[in-house]
């Protein structure tokens, strides 16, 4: 095991000696992961359910703190701590958390992507427009058609 420090690194290539800048190097602790994996598997969600959009599920926290999911963080999710709305928090830039107090609680996490609304709306104004357009087209067809058969048969 080396201590932490500088550390100096050359490799040599077609004879010739190059300097590398620049490196970073890091280690690995297996027994205090596997001490903070055990903590964290004492207060999991209990009772969990998922379903397409939303989890459900209980957990006793011994302490105020995080309730860590490995959910990826999006902007889209909104969450409830005992009925009542929470801002949920991004853990490590990537995952979805909870700030919850000492003692039990009901958690919920529901997701609605950002932009389906507005995207729907959109689509739903097209699809109208569309309708109409043809409506319309159908309409002029068929007034025409009428003044042809009308001359025709005179």
């Amino acid at each position: 095991r080396q201590p932490a420090g500088t550390v100096e690194v050359w490799v040599s290539a077609s004879g010739q000696e190059r300097w590398i800048s620049d490196v970073c190097a890091a280690g690995f602790d297996e027994a205090a992961f596997g001490k903070l994996a055990d903590r964290l598997a004492a207060h999991s969600l209990e009772e969990l359910r998922v379903e397409d959009t939303r989890v459900t599920g209980t957990v006793a926290a011994p302490e105020e703190g995080l309730l860590f999911t490995t959910i990826p963080w999006d902007q889209g999710w909104s969450a409830w701590v005992d009925g009542e709305r929470v801002t949920p928090v991004r853990a490590a830039d990537a995952f979805v958390a909870l700030e919850l107090s000492p003692g039990e609680h009901t958690v919920e996490l529901r997701f609605f992507p950002r932009g389906l609304a507005a995207g729907l709306a959109v689509s739903g104004g097209t699809l109208t427009g569309l309708l109409l357009w043809t409506a319309e087209m159908a309409r002029r067809y068929r007034k025409r058609n009428r003044r042809r058969n009308f001359c025709e048969g005179a």
